[in-house]
């Protein structure tokens, strides 16, 4: 396909559907509980108090729009490569690859430091390196989601399955602890805290877009994808909720916002060393369920830039017995470790989150496009509300969040950018064409987004080629039947005013229908 421009949704290799609703849930909520649980709580209380809770509940609303706008690309195209796909179908080929290049590596990023925060934790139950046990998790994850994508599911849901377990029994146990005088002053710092809090702990929900990412393997996507991708913002909000109340209700907030891992301690005042140990493990199936999930999203965006040229083909290549992209994915486990031993893989996830965001924005900025100028092919099963305003409100919510992120990650953030850019000019630029439908997007239909939706590509509709100065306009055909050549006047003249009525321009097609004798005979011959 060198140098071939690609303007619609088809690809070459598909990808076996092994993926349900089940699965694809889990590896959004597996992907997002982690950090937002087990360590940021914490912050979360010194900062607002109580209130932190809101900031949390704030923040998974925030998210449900880009959550809802993704679930809307995602059904339109159903195809590997998540946000990649969708910003390169929709801005063309320079922003895609900044999109794909930048998001690929930051999640082998993310990857590695949810692998070595896994060693961390399982060496606390095995008296064995950090960092050796987080290569041999890497290995281990690898190979899982090499021998097939159902391997990984199934991985994923035992994972989560069990992480849930643990924090449900957690706040229901806790519950009857809960002190109700904990949370007075509900807002020891005012108002204004509780803003700050849900920007820094929006990172807490980056993950579900890893669905989309493998969207091609899920069965039946304009049903599964949108409850999944939707469902699991909303469960991790509820989820993330319901701790913070129950864990803010066990001790006094001065003592809390002292330790690092404030759900730890409190699980341990009310059920001693066992509770302490139970929550312990379950950050540990936090750290492994995010990089199981994570490697299995990264895999398919490396996959899907070797299927458009932008990363060489080599890495386009399904296993004949798996069913999987193996080359990424081995590709990505080997980076992956390679960080664990070399890397600062801390600064990494931070420079990650900060390109994620920068990519949340842009999806919401693609439905915009995709809605305004929608290419063929474009048909999503499920469409995203409070077109355009929410999209705006997701989109630039997620820019917002960037200013809260440190300076270090988002300089390391502008240097994967200006890496994918390189990128760009030096190989892909002359390996591949992705039209975008930006391309095509006329001045005059940007004021339509405010005013109107502009229906999918699927509407029934016909746009006759564009005269000068003139609007393009729609044609009004009507189809007569013209079997009885007694019947011929008086059919002409009803399609006749038919075509008369409306301001349209008309066209009237006539269908004779001839009748052929001795068809069985013919066929026989």
């Amino acid at each position: 396909m060198e140098g071939e421009a690609t303007s619609d949704f088809s690809t070459e290799g598909e990808l076996s559907k092994e993926l349900g609703l089940k699965e694809a849930l889990t590896i959004g909520v597996g992907t997002m509980i982690g950090a937002g649980i087990f360590v940021l709580p914490g912050t979360a209380l010194a900062i607002s108090g109580p209130a932190a809770i809101l900031a949390y509940v704030l923040a998974g609303v925030l998210c449900m729009i880009t959550a809802a706008s993704t679930a809307e690309l995602a059904t339109g195209m159903p195809k590997s490569g998540g946000a990649y796909f969708f910003i390169s179908r929709s801005m063309g080929g320079m922003m895609g690859t900044i999109s794909g290049v930048s998001v690929w590596l930051s999640l082998t990023f993310a990857v590695a430091f949810y692998l070595q925060g896994f060693g961390e934790y399982l060496n606390l139950f095995l008296p064995l390196d950090s960092i050796i046990l987080a290569v041999l998790a890497g290995i281990f994850f690898t190979y899982v989601n090499y021998i097939g994508a159902k391997e990984t599911g199934k991985t994923q849901n035992i994972i989560v399955g069990i992480l849930l377990s643990i924090l449900l029994i957690y706040v229901v146990w806790g519950s009857l602890h809960f002190d109700v005088s904990t949370f007075q002053p509900f807002t020891p710092y005012g108002i204004q805290p509780i803003f700050l809090t849900t920007a820094i702990i929006f990172v807490s929900f980056l993950g579900f877009v890893q669905i989309a990412s493998v969207a091609e393997e899920v069965k039946e996507p304009g049903y599964t994808l949108p409850r999944a991708i939707i469902g699991s913002v909303a469960i991790v909000t509820v989820l993330y909720a319901f701790v913070l109340a129950v864990t803010t209700g066990l001790m006094p907030l001065d003592e809390l916002i002292g330790y690092d891992a404030p759900i730890v301690e409190s699980a341990r005042l009310f059920s001693g060393l066992a509770g302490g140990a139970a929550i312990t493990f379950a950050a540990l199936l936090a750290t492994a369920s995010s990089a199981n999930a994570s490697i299995l999203a990264a895999s398919r965006i490396s996959f899907a830039l070797g299927r458009d040229d932008i990363f060489p083909d080599w890495l386009n290549q399904i296993h004949d017995k798996y069913m999987t992209p193996y080359r990424p994915i081995l590709l990505t486990g080997l980076l992956t470790i390679v960080l664990i031993v070399t890397a600062d893989v801390e600064l990494l996830s931070s420079s990650a989150s900060v390109l994620m965001l920068l990519n949340y924005s842009l999806l919401n900025i693609t439905v915009l496009i995709m809605r305004t100028a929608p290419p063929e092919g474009y048909d999503p099963d499920y469409r995203s509300p409070g077109y355009p305003y929410l999209h705006i409100i997701g989109s630039l919510s997620s820019l917002g969040v960037i200013f809260f992120a440190g300076i270090l990650a988002q300089i390391v953030a502008v240097g994967l950018v200006v890496f994918s850019l390189v990128w760009y000019f030096a190989w892909a630029k002359n390996k591949t064409v992705l039209e975008g439908a930006l391309s095509s997007l006329k001045p005059a239909q940007l004021t339509s987004i405010f005013k109107k939706e502009i229906p999918a590509a699927s509407t029934a509709q016909t746009v006759i080629k564009e005269e000068p100065e003139e609007m393009e306009k729609e044609i009004y055909r009507v189809l007569t039947p013209m079997a009885n050549p007694a019947h011929e006047k008086a059919m002409l003249n009803i399609s006749s005013g038919m075509v008369k009525s409306t301001k349209l321009q008309g066209e009237i097609t006539l269908l004779n229908v001839i009748r052929l004798e001795y068809l069985n005979r013919l066929l026989s011959i």
